[in-house]
Parts: structure tokens; C-alpha cells; sequence
């Protein structure tokens, strides 16, 4: 039996959704890892100005908690 999630993430330049299944608790691990420096990304963008960081913030934030909840299941 094997525990998976699927995380459906929109492209900005493209608008497809990309999707990463996630099968194990260590690739969760490093997603969150790259999930949460790319809120940090986002959050500098915001500070520069950037159109349209309230859409991609909102959709890291699901990603993210997406995998806590995963991790901790």
C-alpha cells in the first residue's frame, strides 16, 4: 500500500498545470524544502512590486500545507 499525493501547480508564462507526484515522505520533505524557498522568492517579488505575487503566493501556500499535511500523516 503506498501513500501518494498529487500537487497541480499553474505555470505563469503558460497557464498548464504542472503536477508532481509526491510518493514518499523524504521527496515531501525536499518539496516543502523548494515550496518554502520559493515563498521566499515570492515575498521579495512582492517587496519589488510585482504584478500578480497575491495568485502564486496563494497557490504555494496550498502546496505547502498540502505536503506538511502529508508529512505528518
Amino acid at each position: 500500500y503506498t501513500t501518494s499525493i498529487t500537487i497541480k501547480q499553474s505555470s505563469r508564462k503558460e497557464h498548464k498545470m504542472n503536477v508532481t507526484k509526491i510518493t514518499s515522505k523524504s521527496q515531501a520533505n525536499l518539496e516543502l524544502f523548494l515550496t518554502e524557498r520559493r515563498i521566499e522568492k515570492t515575498f521579495s517579488e512582492l517587496c519589488e512590486g510585482e504584478l500578480d505575487v497575491d495568485r502564486k503566493l496563494g497557490q504555494l501556500w496550498r502546496k505547502r500545507e498540502l505536503l506538511i499535511n502529508f508529512i505528518n500523516s
